[in-house]
């Protein structure tokens, strides 16, 4: 089966930040699934991101995208109620611009 490119991103990504110190983050699941009597079940936001955690004691989100791809009008709405809520919200396309990003975190 092959891997969503973001999948891969993500995965570094996530491997990157678990390791700085005083930082918790986790992957946040998203969707919808059939159960095996065939009730459809979502779990998740719409538009929540693909990564959420806490850096130096500052709630951070992450939605991972490749280069090309944007952010649809979900994540949108999800990105402006986050940061009027004083999160920081990062759009990450690989390792070293959201290790950027959370160097400015204080």
């Amino acid at each position: 089966m092959r891997q969503n490119p973001e999948t891969r991103i993500q995965n570094d990504i996530l491997v990157a930040i678990t390791a700085l110190p005083c930082a918790f983050f986790e992957r946040c699941n998203t969707g919808a699934m059939r159960t095996p009597t065939g009730r459809l079940v979502r779990f998740g936001q719409k538009g929540a991101p693909d990564i959420r955690g806490t850096y130096k004691g500052r709630s951070i989100a992450i939605e991972v995208k490749t280069k090309s791809r944007k952010l649809s009008a979900d994540q949108e709405r999800w990105r402006a109620s986050f940061v009027a809520a004083r999160g920081i919200y990062i759009v990450g396309r690989d390792v070293p611009s959201v290790l950027a990003a959370l160097e400015d975190v204080q």
